[in-house]
């Protein structure tokens, strides 16, 4: 039974290094995930600054720019 218990502790602290390797990875790239969805809204945010049309909406309470942006991309005027 010993040998049995010595093999599943040995196993385990193998397992260790690995899970804390690919937990690493998943946490880099939720990382890099964020920091790429923070640089789009930023670029968003600036084109939207630059439309007269989410400009105007946007002074509506309770409107961003991805939303004024959406409005002014799907439902231009005219429509």
């Amino acid at each position: 039974m010993a040998t049995v218990t010595a093999i599943a502790i040995a196993q385990v602290q193998d397992l260790l290094p690995a899970l804390r390797h690919m937990a690493k990875r998943c946490l880099d790239q939720l990382s890099d995930l964020s920091r790429r969805a923070a640089d789009l809204v930023a670029q968003i945010a600036a084109a939207s600054s630059r439309s007269s049309i989410s400009a105007r909406v946007q002074k509506m309470p309770g409107t961003g720019p991805i939303p004024t942006m959406e409005l002014a991309a799907f439902a231009p005027p005219g429509l």
